[in-house]
């Protein structure tokens, strides 16, 4: 699985390490306070709107007051960076340091009262994340947590190391996340889809990505996500020493996520970082190459271009 996404060729300038560590501790702590925040609100009443037709991809007036609120703190604390939003932040083009934010990964989960929801504050660093925080609602011990990392610095959750699982092989008796529509083909195509691990699908990527990072999922495999969804759990994921796998279509190889490029969001458009698109597999390194090895992407001519892609499992590496 060699290969990169968007490496430079050249670095503009050099990262000194230590200029991530205030980068990584802003990171937590707008988090925290941001799913402190979030918390307050659940299971209370929220005007809710709805972005794509059919009613799908909810927003409420919660997810736009704590994105408000991250871009005005990281715009005080650095004002040099800048800020990408879900909800509607632009950074400033050629930013070195732009923060990818979601601020409540996971809506419709809350919007039902599901405490399974995250706020995702990623860093990227010409297009690398080099830092990340992930405020998960229900973390590993059944309360709230705040998984983070950043570049060279290792992960950890509420400042104890944490690391994916050990495991090179995908096992039945432990978890995986996959999507859900794409989950029925593989049961039909895999003679023997348990072989790949017990499924769960929590409908928030960023704390899926999370829970892979502190071992309570083996991996995970996420279609065509917003950037804003897998930011920061790109760098928390490696940091915690797993992999982090791209796939940019049919017949195209994994390849070794390195940084995000920019893509244009449209005929004529400049690219930009909301633009980017592509799927990722994360999880411990053998496992994410098993999983790799077994996937391959169909092209469906019968639907639209958008959602013109099927998984088809092999029987075999």
């Amino acid at each position: 699985m060699s290969g990169s996404d968007a490496r430079p060729s050249v670095t503009p300038v050099a990262l000194e390490p230590t200029q991530l560590i205030p980068v990584e501790q802003t990171a937590v702590e707008l988090a925290r306070a941001a799913g402190s925040r979030l918390w307050q609100r659940f299971r209370s009443a929220l005007t809710i709107e709805y972005k794509s037709p059919g009613r799908q991809d909810p927003v409420t007036e919660a997810d736009r007051e704590i994105e408000r609120f991250l871009r005005e703190e990281i715009r005080a604390r650095f004002p040099e960076h800048g800020v990408l939003g879900e909800e509607g932040s632009e950074p400033a083009r050629g930013a070195p340091f732009v923060w990818v934010v979601d601020p409540l990964d996971g809506t419709a989960n809350f919007i039902s009262g599901l405490p399974l929801w995250a706020v995702s504050i990623g860093v990227l660093w010409y297009g690398r994340p080099v830092a990340g925080a992930i405020f998960m609602s229900c973390g590993p011990g059944g309360g709230h947590a705040v998984v983070h990392a950043r570049l060279g610095g290792g992960a950890a959750q509420d400042g104890e190391r944490v690391q994916v699982l050990a495991e090179a092989d995908p096992m039945r008796r432990r978890l995986a996340t996959l999507p859900a529509h794409y989950w029925r083909e593989l049961r039909v195509r895999y003679r023997q889809p348990s072989e790949l691990g017990e499924v769960r699908t929590l409908g928030s990527v960023a704390l899926e990505l999370a829970l892979i990072a502190v071992g309570v999922l083996q991996y995970g495999l996420f279609w065509q996500p917003k950037i804003w969804d897998v930011a920061a759990g790109a760098v928390i994921v490696r940091e915690a020493g797993g992999a982090v796998l791209l796939h940019r279509g049919w017949r195209k190889p994994w390849t070794e996520l390195y940084a995000f490029d920019p893509r244009p969001t449209g005929r004529g458009a400049p690219p930009t970082f909301r633009g980017w698109r592509g799927s990722i597999l994360a999880g411990n390194p053998g496992a994410t190459r098993t999983v790799a090895g077994r996937l391959r992407v169909r092209l469906a001519a019968a639907e639209p271009l958008a959602a013109a892609a099927r998984l088809l499992v092999r029987r075999g590496p």
